[in-house]
């Protein structure tokens, strides 16, 4: 594959995270608690308990995910100048397929996640970094 169309297919990928994150952690701050535990059953299969903790914590984890989001879009827009941040993103995806595989037990206790709707997460987690580190561009030629 040409340099031209792994770095088509980078910024694709590379947007995909920004978008999903940007939007996660805009609703994760701005909508309302009965939507955040909607998006957290949806999205991530867990049952919130809809506690104070839960929504601070939700709101804390949502500010990560919009620098994320901010950090990838700079990556999608200038692939050859930011580019070397997606491996912060793939970094950040390998530990958290470690921690959803290694700590699963203690996510099932918290909310009740079962390995099934564990690997519809880590699944396309890990094709994203994978991705991402494939098709990262090398240089600009």
């Amino acid at each position: 594959m040409d340099q031209k169309t792994s770095v088509k297919i980078f910024v694709i990928l590379a947007w995909i995270v920004s978008i999903y994150h940007l939007i996660l952690g805009l609703i994760g701050i701005f909508a309302p608690d009965s939507v955040i535990v909607s998006v957290a059953q949806s999205v991530f299969g867990v049952t919130a308990s809809g506690s104070a903790e839960f929504f601070v914590l939700a709101k804390f984890i949502s500010a990560y995910m919009i620098l994320m989001g901010i950090m990838m879009a700079f990556v999608a827009k200038k692939p050859y100048q930011f580019g070397v941040l997606a491996w912060a993103a793939v970094c950040f995806f390998a530990i958290r397929v470690f921690n959803r595989l290694a700590f699963f037990g203690l996510l099932n206790e918290a909310f009740g996640t079962t390995m099934a709707r564990n690997m519809l997460t880590v699944i396309p987690i890990t094709i994203l970094a994978i991705g991402l580190a494939i098709f990262m561009p090398r240089s600009k030629k």
